[in-house]
C-alpha cells in the first residue's frame, strides 16, 4: 500500500484531524470560537442539545425569536454564515424531534413562519435560503405524517391562507408523505375559505394533487387556460397517470388548433402575409394652397433718438416717402400746336 504524502496528511479532512486527538480538537475549536460569534453559537446550542431536549429548546426559542425581531441588512460578505446559521437551526430543530416531535412541529411551523422577516434582511431573494425552507418544508411535512390527519389539514390550510406565495413554494415538500386522504380533507378546507390572495390557487391545484382529484386541478384554472396546448398536456399527463386515456385525449382536443387557422397560418408569402391579401394604406390627405402673404409694403421706422427739447415730439422719422410732383391738367393748344404745361 503507498504510503500518503505529506501533502495529504495536511489536509483539512476528518481522517487526519482525528489524528490530532480530542483534547487538542477541543482547544482549536475553543480558541476560533472566541473570534468567531457564530461558531460559538453553534456549539453553545451542540452542547445543549447533547444535555437533552429540555436545553436545547430555550436555545431554540432564542434563535428563534432573534430570526424573527432582526431588521439589520445582511451584506455579501456575511450571507455565506447567514445561511449556514439558518440551516443549522432547521436541522438542531430535527434533532429536537427525535425527543420532543410536537415540540418539534412547533417549531418548525414559527420557523417557516419567520421566512418574511428573514427576505427582507436579504438584498435580492438567494436560492441558498429558499433550500433551506423547502428542506424544512419536508421536514415538517414527515413529522405531520404521524399526528391525526384532521389536525394536520387544519394546520396546513391554517398556514397556507396567511401566507399563499410561500406555501405555493412549500407544499408539494410538504405534502409528499403526507397521506392523500390528509390533502383530501385540506382540500375541502381550502375550497370553503374562498381566498383571493396571489399563490392561493396554486396552493389549491398542489392539494388537489395531493388527494388526486383531476377535476378539482382543472378548477383551479380558468376555460380560456385549459385550451392552451401547456395547460391541456399537463391535464393530459394527470389523466393518464391514472389510466383515464378518453379523458386524457379529450383534454388534448379541447386545446388543438383549428384546421382553417392552422392552414392560413402555415401559408404565408415572401412578405410574411397569407396569400391574397393587401395591405391598406389610407389615402394621402391633400395639401392646402399656399396662402399668399400679398405685396410687401416697407413700412415707415420710427427710432427714438436723443432727449429732445421740451415742446419738441419724441419720436423722429428715420424715413419718410418722398412726395410726387402733382401733374396739371393740359392748357389750350398754342396756334403751333405744342401744349405748354
Amino acid at each position: 500500500m503507498k504510503k500518503p504524502s505529506a501533502a495529504s496528511l495536511k489536509k483539512v479532512t476528518p481522517e487526519n484531524l482525528i489524528g490530532l486527538g480530542a483534547e487538542r480538537l477541543a482547544e482549536i475549536l475553543a480558541e476560533v470560537a472566541e473570534t468567531r460569534v457564530d461558531l460559538k453559537r453553534r456549539l453553545r446550542m451542540e452542547l445543549a442539545a447533547d444535555l437533552g431536549p429540555e436545553h436545547l429548546v430555550p436555545e431554540i426559542y432564542k434563535r428563534l425569536q432573534a430570526f424573527e425581531t432582526s431588521k439589520g441588512q445582511i451584506t455579501w460578505r456575511q450571507k455565506p454564515a447567514f445561511i449556514r446559521d439558518l440551516d443549522a437551526l432547521r436541522a438542531l430543530i430535527v434533532r429536537l424531534a427525535r425527543g420532543e416531535p410536537d415540540a418539534a412541529a412547533e417549531r418548525l411551523w414559527r420557523f417557516l413562519a419567520a421566512e418574511p422577516q428573514v427576505g427582507r434582511r436579504l438584498r435580492e431573494r438567494e436560492d441558498a435560503v429558499e433550500a433551506v425552507y423547502l428542506r424544512a418544508a419536508a421536514d415538517l411535512g414527515y413529522l405531520l405524517a404521524l399526528r391525526d390527519p384532521q389536525l394536520t389539514a387544519n394546520a396546513l390550510v391554517e398556514a397556507a391562507a396567511a401566507r399563499p406565495q410561500g406555501w405555493a413554494r412549500w407544499l408539494p415538500a410538504a405534502l409528499e408523505p403526507v397521506l392523500p386522504a390528509t390533502a383530501a380533507l385540506a382540500l375541502v378546507e381550502a375550497l370553503a375559505l374562498k381566498v383571493s390572495a396571489p399563490g392561493w390557487s396554486l396552493v389549491l391545484r398542489h392539494l388537489a394533487d395531493a388527494a388526486g382529484d383531476i377535476e378539482a386541478v382543472k378548477s383551479t384554472y380558468s376555460p380560456a387556460a385549459l385550451k392552451t396546448p401547456a395547460v391541456a398536456v399537463q391535464i393530459a399527463r394527470r389523466h393518464l397517470a391514472v389510466g383515464e386515456l378518453d379523458d386524457a385525449g379529450e383534454a388534448l382536443r379541447q386545446a388543438a388548433p383549428k384546421p382553417g387557422l392552422l392552414g392560413r397560418s402555415l401559408r404565408r408569402t415572401s412578405t410574411g402575409r397569407p396569400p391574397g391579401s393587401t395591405i391598406f394604406r389610407p389615402p394621402a390627405k391633400p395639401k392646402p394652397p399656399r396662402r399668399s402673404a400679398g405685396p410687401r409694403f416697407r413700412e415707415p421706422s420710427t427710432s427714438v433718438g436723443p432727449r429732445p427739447s421740451p415742446g419738441r415730439s419724441t419720436i423722429s422719422t428715420t424715413w419718410r416717402p418722398k412726395p410726387r410732383p402733382l401733374i396739371t391738367p393740359p392748357s389750350t393748344p398754342t396756334s403751333s400746336g405744342a401744349c405748354t404745361f
